[in-house]
């Protein structure tokens, strides 16, 4: 090791560790009206407020995916045709707590088959909290557009999406649903859409697929395992 080398990592080891923050970011934890508990990741853009407010973007699996889309929106925002960055909003699920059961829970609209290892059921109780708890906290916190909410899910996240696009069209105007869970619970979901899409005013959200390569074929590496057949 040279000279500068070796002086170079004793002066790191000496600085010692430090934390990595997100700036304008925090988080709060709370307990729902119907005793359900979450961690509420927010991220809000530097500068001023717009005239009509930050426009807010809700999404799923806050515990891994907050900081990954926070950065996402503005990097976005960066770019010169986007007229504001937007507050981010992750939710989640406190230290102590089964985030991937919970989430399984919380994210799917039916309990699903009795031998699924997934406990599902659990999405209208966090619609009811998204609706009347979480959507006037943050608005309560931080000056943002009331007409400008969008939620973004993968996976499960996906599917709680396109339940509540069905369901109760107006809690978000955009939603961005990758990789939807549509195959949960024999494809349960899809008698939803087909009432929604023949209701007499369906609403005016906006909704966005994103799919991925193994959407109709199982990948490679799951085709002999039985949740392939799903």
């Amino acid at each position: 090791m040279g000279r500068l080398t070796g002086f170079l990592a004793i002066l790191l080891l000496a600085q010692g560790p430090g934390a990595v923050g997100l700036p304008g970011s925090y988080f709060f934890d709370v307990e729902s009206e119907a005793g359900r508990h979450w961690r509420i990741f927010v991220s809000v853009p530097p500068g001023g407020v717009p005239e009509s407010g930050f426009p807010v973007v809700y999404a799923a699996d806050g515990n891994t995916q907050f900081l990954t889309m926070a950065e996402t929106v503005s990097n976005a925002a960066r770019r010169p045709e986007v007229a504001s960055g937007a507050i981010v909003v992750g939710i989640g699920y406190p230290d102590g707590i089964d985030a991937v059961e919970e989430r399984g829970f919380d994210l799917t609209p039916t309990p699903g088959p009795d031998d699924s290892p997934v406990r599902g059921g659990g999405a209208d109780v966090l619609l009811e909290f998204i609706r009347s708890e979480l959507q006037p906290e943050i608005a309560r916190r931080h000056d943002v557009d009331a007409s400008r909410r969008a939620w973004f899910g993968h996976s499960f996240g996906g599917l709680f999406g396109l339940y509540v696009y069905t369901r109760r069209n107006d809690t978000f105007d955009e939603y961005f649903l990758a990789s939807p869970s549509i195959w949960w619970d024999d494809r349960a979901i899809l008698g939803d859409v087909c009432r929604f899409a023949n209701a007499p005013e369906p609403g005016a959200a906006n909704v966005r697929f994103t799919v991925g390569q193994y959407e109709q074929e199982a990948a490679h590496w799951i085709r002999d395992k039985d949740e392939a057949a799903r």
